[in-house]
């Protein structure tokens, strides 16, 4: 989200796909999919939990598909937030950084990653 408010401070916008919509109904055709089987699922009284935990993750999913779909955010990503501030941030929430940075940037900010140079 941090990323998102860099693109749109410093205006990054793309051009909006031509199968956007399609993208996104698919997605919402996937979360009443999930619906539907959460509540079979509770009816028949099986655990839920798995369930649930797709049906929010898909919810998620849905709600940055529509708030980035203007916005470039590896624009903001490789040229304004410095690499440290997410090294420091995925230490401390024991994440892994290569989830954040694609191949090419990791090659670009190994010094920061910690990550050696190939």
């Amino acid at each position: 989200m941090a990323n998102l408010e860099a693109a749109k401070i410093a205006n990054h916008k793309k051009k909006i796909a031509p199968n956007f919509e399609e993208r996104l109904a698919k997605k919402e055709q996937a979360l009443r999919e999930l619906e539907k089987k959460l509540q079979e699922r509770s009816e028949q009284g099986k655990s839920v939990e798995t369930t649930a935990k797709r049906l929010e993750k898909t919810k998620r999913d849905i709600e940055l598909t529509k708030e980035t779909k203007e916005y470039n955010l590896g624009t903001s990503l490789k040229s304004y937030i410095d690499p440290m501030a997410y090294v420091t941030w995925a230490k401390q929430v024991d994440f892994s950084v290569e989830k954040i940075y694609p191949k090419t940037l990791q090659k670009k900010y190994s010094w920061a990653l910690g990550t050696p140079c190939s």
